[in-house]
């Protein structure tokens, strides 16, 4: 498989993007852009996110680094798991502080989604909500949408 695919215009509501932007692998491990950046508190030193998404540029890519620097990384997107802290706080507490500049959380427990962009001093200056079904229109420097119309929710938990 191929460390990068093409995404131009949008991504679809399927994973499959259109042709322009690499993406990363799922589980890429990302290193701070700088060697002073400090773990988000409760995070153990060391602490290196590995998004379910991140999206670059080719030249970004064409050393295949991994862990791949989050000072290359354009947007991260997090699929909401049972980490929920995780996903929410701790990853984008870290990815602000990297000056990510695009974060983007998916939540199929709930079938919504945030867009964090302006990082500043460890956290996003805006945050956009929506639900599935609502595209996600993403800023510069990207400038494309993601399609939510048919991501679909997790089945309600059954308790024991």
């Amino acid at each position: 498989m191929p460390w990068t695919e093409e995404c131009k215009g949008s991504i679809g509501a399927d994973g499959r993007p259109g042709p322009g932007v690499p993406l990363r692998p799922a589980r890429t491990t990302l290193h701070p852009a700088t060697d002073n950046r400090r773990p988000p508190p409760g995070t153990p030193e060391g602490f290196e996110p590995k998004p379910d998404i991140v999206a670059t540029t080719h030249e970004q890519t064409s050393d295949n680094a991994n862990p791949f620097p989050a000072g290359r990384v354009l947007l991260t997107v997090e699929i909401v798991s049972s980490d929920r802290d995780g996903d929410y706080a701790k990853k984008r507490t870290w990815y602000a502080r990297n000056e990510i500049p695009l974060h983007l959380i998916v939540d199929p427990n709930d079938g919504v989604w945030e867009l964090h962009t302006q990082p500043h001093a460890g956290s996003y200056r805006t945050v956009e909500y929506g639900e599935f079904g609502e595209d996600v229109k993403l800023p510069e420097p990207l400038s494309c949408s993601i399609a939510t119309a048919t991501f679909k929710v997790y089945p309600p938990r059954r308790l024991p």
